[in-house]
């Protein structure tokens, strides 16, 4: 059995994800393409050699 708190995120989640989808189908997007564009943009905006590890 699944925590109820779990499942509620769970649940959050799948909102998203559908939300997400019908917006990407609606809009002719490239899911791949998006996110990769905003990796690109984290590394600039974030670099790795400047992060407290």
């Amino acid at each position: 059995m699944v925590p109820k708190s779990l499942q509620h995120v769970k649940e959050e989640l799948a909102d998203v994800i559908i939300y997400s989808q019908d917006l990407l189908d609606k809009r002719n997007l490239d899911v791949d393409e998006i996110v990769d564009m905003k990796m690109a943009m984290n590394e600039k905006k974030y670099p790795i050699d400047k992060c407290n590890q």
